[in-house]
C-alpha cells in the first residue's frame, strides 16, 4: 500500500492543503493518529455535535482513551507530495507537523531532495476585514 496515497476526503485529517508556490506546487496532508488501545481515529472531544476546538486533550471516541494536546500533536507527521519551485523535482517527503517562526510567519519548512533548496508551507491567515464584527 502506497504510504504517500491521496486522502479521499478530509474526514478523520488533522490538516490538509494544496498550494502553488512560484513555479512547483505541494499537496500536503497530516492524518490524526489512531487510539493506542482500540486502532479508531482519535478527535477533539465533541461539544454540541461539533468538535470543541479549544480543547485541551485528544480523545479516542470508542474506547475514551485520552492524551494531552500537546503529547498527541507532537507525533503528527506530515507527508508532502511536491514539485520543487527552483529545480522542477517532483517528490514526496514525510516530515515532523513542527510550525516554525520564519520572517515573522509560521512555516512548515522542508527542503528539496534535489537542490536543497527551502520551500515553505505557510499558514494561512484569514483577512482582518472579512471577519465579522
Amino acid at each position: 500500500m502506497d504510504e504517500f496515497k491521496e486522502p479521499e476526503s478530509v474526514e478523520g485529517l488533522f490538516y490538509y492543503t494544496s498550494r502553488i508556490i512560484g513555479n512547483g506546487n505541494v499537496l500536503c496532508w497530516v492524518e490524526n493518529l489512531k487510539c493506542p488501545n482500540c486502532g479508531t481515529i482519535m478527535g477533539k472531544p465533541r461539544k454540541n455535535g461539533k468538535p470543541d476546538r479549544r480543547a485541551k486533550e485528544y480523545i479516542c471516541p470508542k474506547c475514551g482513551y485520552k492524551e494531552p494536546k500537546k503529547e498527541y500533536e507532537s507525533k503528527l507527521e506530515a507527508k508532502i507530495i511536491y514539485k520543487c519551485p527552483e529545480c522542477g523535482f517532483e517528490g514526496k517527503i514525510k516530515i515532523p507537523f513542527k510550525r516554525k517562526r520564519i520572517q515573522g510567519v509560521e512555516s512548515l519548512r522542508f527542503f528539496c531532495e534535489n537542490c536543497k533548496a527551502p520551500i515553505d508551507i505557510t499558514k494561512k491567515f484569514k483577512d482582518k476585514k472579512s471577519r465579522k464584527e
